[in-house]
C-alpha cells in the first residue's frame, strides 16, 4: 500500500478515484468509533449507501473512552472470519485502533482509516488545508477579522493539526501575528470550549472572531459569548467545521465547512472493495470540501438550506426521552438480582426505538475459559429472556445474526478492566443515539452494583465457611474465630449499607426511606406525636445537565444532598434521595411550625451553595420544597403524609420554583 500522506500534503482527491469493484461478501464490515454523533453518522451513512448493492451489513463497535472496548473479542471476530473489512475512525484514537488495524492487515483483510494515518494503511479524510484557507480568507479578507481566537481539538488529531496550521499560515501571509493567548484548548468538546472561551473573556475581550475546529466547540463558544453579554455576529464572529446538524434555535446559523462526510464513507468503501479485489487500494483519499457561509459571520442563509428544527418540537421529544430514561434509571436502581435487571430491560426495550436488541453477558466457564450468554433477545416485536449460552468468540448464538438488519451498533458494558458484556442494537428510525448512550451508562452502573453485591455476598459466604471450619477444627483458637466473625459482621454491615444507601449521594435510598416512614408512623401513633415530611426537587435539573454535562449534574446532586443532611441533624431525622433529582427529609415529632422552619432552612442551604445554573432565572441552583404534617393517632395512612407533601411540592413548583409550600400556603423568602 502507498505510504500515508503527511498532514496538509497531497493525496488523491475523491473525484479522481475510479469506482472500485465489489469485494467478496463477508459477514459484515466493522466500523470502530469512540461515540456516535452527527460526525460519525454522516460517515456511516455514506458507508451504508455504498454497500447497498452488496448486501453486506455494517457492525458499529462503540469504543467509548470511559468504558473501553473488549480488544481481544474484536480480534477474535477478525480471526474467525466474521469480518469482511475494517474501518477505524475515532476522535480519541487509542491503542485498540492500532492493534485492530495491525491484526486485520496480518490476516489480509481490507482496512481503511478515516482522518487517522497509520503506516501502510489507506486513509480517507477531508481536504482540510484547502478548507481552512478558504475559511480564513472569508474571515480575514471578506469580514475584516484581525484578532481571531482558535479553538483546537484533541492533541493527536490530524484534522485539528492541519486546521491549526492553516489558521496560523493565513495570519502570517497577511502580516498578522498569532497571539498565543488566543489559542485555546477545546478537545472537540462543547463544554470544554465553553469553559475555555469563558476564561478568555474573563481576562480580555479584544477578540473579534472565534475559529473552532469543529461545530460542537463553535456552539460552546457561542454560548460562552452570549453569557458574557456579547452578541454573535454583532460583537464576535464564530465559525465551525464539519457542518454537523446541531439542535439550536432559529436565531443563529453557523458558518462552517462541509467536509462531505458521506462521501468520505463512500470513498472508504470503494478503497475496501479495491483492496478486496487485489488492487492494493487506491492510495490515500482527500475529499473536497465546501465553505458554507451563514449567519454567524453576518451571512444570509444559503438558498434551499435545511431549517433548524423548531425548539419546541425538539424539547417535546427530549422530554419524552428523559421521562423514559428516568423510569429506566429508577427501575435499574431497585434491581437486586441479574434476573430482575434483565426483566426490567425487557420491559423497556420496546420503547427504545430500536428494531432489535441483544444483551450479551460475559462470564467464566467452570474451566476458567471465557464464555458468553445471550440474556435478552428483542427482534420482530418479540422479547425473550431465556438464557442462551454460546462461545465467547462469536458475536451472537447461531441463527441470531440473521435477525439483525443492515446496521448493528455494539455498545460495550464495561468500566475500566471490568467487562460485563455488550448490547448489540439495530437502530430504528430517527436519532436516538443520545438516549442509547445514557441507557448504556445506566445499564453499566446497574451491572457494576450487582457485581459488587455478588462479590460481597461471596465474601460473606466464604467467611461463614471459614468460621464453621475453624470452629470445628480449632476450638481453642478463640482469637482466630472472633476475628473471622468480626469480618463476617463487617461484610454483612457493608451489604446492609449498600442495600439502604444511595451510591451517588450517600443518603438513604428509596428502600430505606420507605422503611423509616413505616417505623416512624407506628411510633408516632403509639406516642401521639406528629410526623412531618418535606420533599424537594432540584429546579430545572434537565437544563443543568444539558448545559454542564452529567458529571457536573452528579456533583450538583451530591452538593444538594450535603445541604439536605446539614438541616436534618436530630436523632431520628432521615435524609434520603427519593429518586433522580428528588429528595426527602423525614422529621419525627415535628409540628407544622417546625416543618416549615426546616423546609425554609433547606431552601436557604441550597441557595448558599451558590452553584452556577445559567438555565435558571436566579442563575444558581435552587430547589422547590413541599412539606406536610399528620398525626397518626387520629387515623389515616402513611401514604397520606407522602401524598400531601407531594401536592405541596407541586404547588411550590407551579408558583415559580425556588420556594417552600406547606399544606395551605406558598412562601418565597427573599434571596
Amino acid at each position: 500500500m502507498p505510504a500515508p500522506v503527511p498532514p496538509g500534503g497531497g493525496g488523491v482527491l475523491a473525484a479522481e478515484v475510479p469506482a472500485a469493484p465489489p469485494f467478496a461478501l463477508g459477514s459484515f464490515v466493522v466500523m470502530v468509533v469512540d461515540e456516535i454523533t452527527g460526525y460519525q453518522r454522516g460517515i456511516l451513512g455514506g458507508i451504508e449507501d455504498e454497500l447497498a448493492d452488496t448486501g453486506t451489513p455494517v457492525l458499529v463497535a462503540v469504543d467509548h473512552p470511559r468504558t473501553g472496548q473488549d480488544e481481544d473479542f474484536l480480534v477474535r471476530l477478525l480471526e474467525r472470519g466474521r469480518v469482511a473489512a475494517l474501518v477505524v475512525t475515532a476522535v480519541q484514537f487509542k491503542e485498540i485502533g492500532r492493534v485492530l488495524c495491525s491484526r486485520a492487515v496480518a490476516l489480509g483483510l481490507p482496512v481503511v482509516t478515516i482522518s487517522r494515518r497509520l503506516p501502510g494503511i489507506v486513509n480517507v479524510d477531508a481536504d482540510n488545508a484547502t478548507a481552512t484557507r478558504e475559511l480564513m480568507a472569508h474571515l480575514l479578507d471578506e469580514c475584516g477579522v484581525r484578532r481571531p481566537a482558535l479553538l483546537r481539538g484533541v492533541p493527536d488529531s490530524p484534522d485539528s493539526a492541519v486546521r491549526e496550521e492553516g489558521f496560523r499560515r493565513a495570519l502570517a501571509e497577511r502580516g498578522l501575528e498569532v497571539d498565543e493567548d488566543l489559542v485555546l484548548e477545546g478537545s472537540f468538546r462543547r463544554e470544554l470550549a465553553h469553559r475555555a472561551v469563558t476564561a478568555l473573556l474573563a481576562r480580555r475581550r479584544d477578540v473579534d472572531a472565534v475559529v473552532a475546529t469543529n461545530d460542537a466547540m463553535a456552539h460552546g463558544a457561542v454560548d460562552a459569548l452570549r453569557m458574557a453579554g456579547l452578541s454573535v455576529p454583532g460583537d464576535v464572529l464564530v465559525t465551525g467545521f464539519d457542518d454537523v446538524p446541531a439542535v439550536r434555535g432559529p436565531d443563529l446559523s453557523l458558518t462552517t465547512v462541509d467536509p462531505r462526510l458521506d462521501e468520505q464513507g463512500r470513498a472508504a468503501v470503494r478503497s475496501l472493495r479495491a483492496q478486496a479485489a487485489g488492487a492494493g487500494g487506491t492510495g490515500d483519499v482527500r475529499v473536497p470540501t465546501t465553505l458554507v457561509r451563514r449567519g454567524s459571520t453576518r451571512q444570509a442563509a444559503a438558498p434551499g438550506s435545511v431549517p433548524v428544527p423548531a425548539v419546541g418540537d425538539v424539547e417535546a421529544v427530549a422530554r419524552l426521552d428523559q421521562d423514559h430514561l428516568l423510569e429506566i434509571t429508577r427501575a435499574f436502581a431497585d434491581c437486586t438480582s441479574l434476573e430482575e435487571l434483565v426483566g426490567e430491560l425487557a420491559a423497556h426495550v420496546p420503547r427504545l426505538g430500536v428494531r432489535s436488541c441483544f444483551l450479551v453477558l460475559l462470564q467464566e466457564s467452570p474451566g476458567g475459559a471465557p464464555a458468553a450468554r445471550l440474556a435478552l433477545a428483542y427482534a420482530g416485536g418479540a422479547v425473550s429472556t431465556e438464557p442462551v449460552p454460546f462461545g465467547h468468540d462469536e458475536l451472537l448464538p447461531p441463527g441470531h445474526l440473521a435477525l439483525l438488519g443492515g446496521r448493528a451498533v455494539m455498545r460495550t458494558l464495561a468500566t475500566g478492566a471490568c467487562q460485563h458484556g455488550y448490547l448489540l442494537l439495530e437502530p430504528g428510525r430517527g436519532d436516538r443515539s443520545r438516549m442509547l448512550d445514557l441507557l448504556q451508562v445506566d445499564l453499566t452502573r446497574a451491572l457494576d452494583a450487582l457485581a459488587r453485591e455478588r462479590r460481597l455476598q461471596q465474601q460473606a459466604e466464604e467467611l461463614e465457611r471459614v468460621v464453621a471450619l475453624r470452629t470445628r477444627q480449632l476450638e481453642q483458637e478463640v482469637a482466630v474465630r472472633r476475628e473471622a466473625e468480626a469480618g463476617l459482621r463487617r461484610a454483612n454491615a457493608e451489604l446492609e449499607r449498600i442495600a439502604l444507601r444511595d451510591p451517588l449521594t450517600g443518603l438513604a435510598n428509596r428502600r430505606a426511606l420507605d422503611g423509616a416512614l413505616a417505623g416512624s408512623w407506628a411510633r408516632a401513633a403509639r406516642a401521639g406525636e406528629p410526623l412531618a415530611l418535606a420533599v424537594c426537587d432540584v429546579d430545572h435539573f434537565k437544563a443543568y445537565n444539558d448545559r454542564y454535562g452529567h458529571p457536573a449534574g452528579d456533583q450538583c446532586l451530591r452538593a444538594v444532598a450535603s445541604a439536605l443532611a446539614s438541616v436534618a441533624v436530630r436523632p431520628g431525622d432521615v435524609s434520603a434521595r427519593h429518586g433522580g433529582e428528588e429528595f426527602a427529609v423525614l422529621l419525627p415529632g415535628t409540628d407544622e411550625a417546625g416543618a416549615a422552619h426546616v423546609a425554609g432552612r433547606l431552601l436557604a442551604a441550597v441557595r448558599a451553595l451558590g452553584l452556577e445554573h445559567a438555565g435558571s432565572a436566579h442563575a444558581t441552583v435552587s430547589v422547590s420544597v413541599g412539606w406536610s404534617v399528620l398525626r397518626p393517632a387520629r387515623g389515616g395512612r402513611v401514604e397520606d403524609l407522602v401524598d400531601a407533601a407531594d401536592r405541596a411540592l407541586y404547588r411550590a413548583k407551579a408558583a415559580g420554583r425556588d420556594r417552600v409550600a406547606g399544606p395551605a400556603e406558598v412562601h418565597a423568602p427573599a434571596r
